[in-house]
């Protein structure tokens, strides 16, 4: 170089820069100076990521130095070396918990950290109301997402704390709305009645399937085939329903059934004795044997009906006016009886189980 003024600037990462002059001559001169170390301010602000609010209470670790963020979710490390620094954090409860982060410095730094609401694990199970059982299929809406129960009714999403609307649903089950609070871990169980259900008869008689068998049912009647077979698909639930099933030469049945879920009702039809009056009519009498109770059918008007046993005592002696009359055997013992109505001239074995 040349003798002269020349102006120079020393720096380096981490130290402040300097500026200054040196006066050439053709002498050798030796430049010595000092450079002061630069120390940077390193500033975070906490968020709440859903909503943008500051978070406040946010202890941050950064070597032996520990601080806090304010209400308005700042706080700030001054007198910070050139490199690279690690910071731990431990934050409120109800925010999920963050890793730790390390800020490599190179000048002052500013920078807005996110924090996500803790969620918490929401099982939810979804049974029949009639007979608890646990039903698959049913699709769930709620937080944005449509869920489906599995095989056990059971289905699980995560949700931070909060009351959220919920809507349940199933192909022939009535719908339910209601609200989920999630708190924390936890555990719903929710009900669902079925709209509609389906009833399969199955008609026995002795041991064997039934066929031609009327089976009356909400008003609507089907025959049962070579299998003893009648389905009906569409029948309203927790109602109270009149059900029949009857075929001649047997002893018909009726009862007051009420249905809340899909179910399966066997019959077994009892062969009803026929006994003919002479005068162009049938009297049924079933069960023969009978256990408890004795159907008479087909009586007309008032009848005297008398029940002995073979040693001529008379154990039933009664007056009978309705068409179906239902006579109390169970005091009876086991035995053969003699089954008469006077009026109509009729006498006829009964068998007492």
């Amino acid at each position: 170089m040349a003798p002269g003024t020349y102006n120079y600037e020393l720096s380096a990462p981490g130290l402040k820069t300097k500026n200054g002059s040196l006066e050439l001559t053709p002498e050798v001169i030796t430049l010595r100076d000092t450079l002061e170390v630069e120390y940077y301010k390193l500033e975070l602000r906490f968020l709440a990521r859903i909503d943008g609010k500051a978070v406040e209470g946010v202890e941050v670790t950064l070597g032996d130095s520990v601080k806090y963020s304010g209400a308005d979710g700042r706080l700030d490390f001054s007198n910070l070396l050139y490199g690279n620094h690690t910071l731990h954090f431990l934050v409120p409860d109800s925010f999920n918990p963050l890793e730790e982060q390390v800020f490599g410095l190179s000048a002052n730094h500013s920078e807005d950290i996110q924090l996500a609401p803790r969620s918490y694990l929401q099982s939810i199970t979804i049974r029949n109301a009639w007979n608890s059982e646990a039903l698959s299929g049913v699709l769930l809406k709620i937080d944005g997402q449509t869920l489906s129960s599995d095989y056990y009714g059971t289905t699980s999403l995560s949700l931070i704390p909060g009351a959220y609307p919920l809507s349940i649903s199933l192909t022939r089950f009535t719908s339910v709305d209601t609200t989920l609070i999630s708190s924390g871990e936890e555990r719903h169980s929710f009900t669902l009645k079925q709209s509609e259900a389906e009833a399969r008869f199955r008609v026995f008689s002795k041991g064997s399937a039934l066929g031609g068998v009327s089976v009356v049912a909400n008003g609507d009647t089907l025959e049962t085939g070579s299998t003893g077979l009648a389905t009906f698909r569409k029948l309203p639930t927790y109602t109270p329903l009149e059900l029949e099933a009857f075929r001649e030469g047997y002893a018909p049945y009726s009862s007051l059934s009420t249905l809340g879920a899909d179910t399966i009702i066997t019959l077994h039809m009892q062969l009803a004795t026929s006994i003919e009056t002479g005068k162009g009519r049938t009297i049924s009498l079933y069960p023969n044997p009978v256990s408890s109770t004795l159907t008479i059918a087909g009586v007309e008007g008032t009848e005297t009906l008398l029940i002995s046993d073979l040693c001529g005592r008379i154990w039933i002696n009664t007056k009978i006016q309705e068409k179906n009359a239902r006579i109390d055997l169970s005091h009876l013992p086991s035995g053969v009886y003699l089954l008469r109505l006077q009026k109509q001239g009729i006498l006829h074995k009964l068998l007492k189980n």
